[in-house]
């Protein structure tokens, strides 16, 4: 991944396979596929970067209004951006709600 600007740090890792059950190396790899998605030198996406994304990882429904919702609730601090901590965060709530709930 190059630059330090674009590395997580070990507590992500931590955080993310904690309620996971990807790999480092997994985690790297989505960890670059969001990066690659940003504007260059950024690690934070705008909604238009992060509805394409999501898009992209479901190509065959229409998801439009779903990730802008997703993409509403992921931005934790209102700067109507997110990064991949952000992203992480949510996605380990939404595990540890459903794990509760065992759904």
């Amino acid at each position: 991944m190059g630059s330090t600007q674009t590395k997580l740090e070990d507590n992500a890792y931590k955080s993310i396979a904690k309620y996971t059950e990807l790999t480092h190396d997994d985690i790297d790899a989505w960890h670059e596929r969001f990066i690659q998605h940003c504007h260059p030198g950024s690690t934070t996406m705008t909604k238009e970067q992060f509805c394409k994304f999501y898009q992209e990882l479901r190509p065959t429904e229409h998801v439009k209004r779903l990730s802008e919702n997703v993409f509403r609730a992921f931005d934790l601090d209102g700067d109507f951006g997110i990064n991949f901590s952000e992203v992480s965060q949510e996605i380990r709530k939404i595990i540890e709600i459903r794990s509760s709930l065992k759904i």
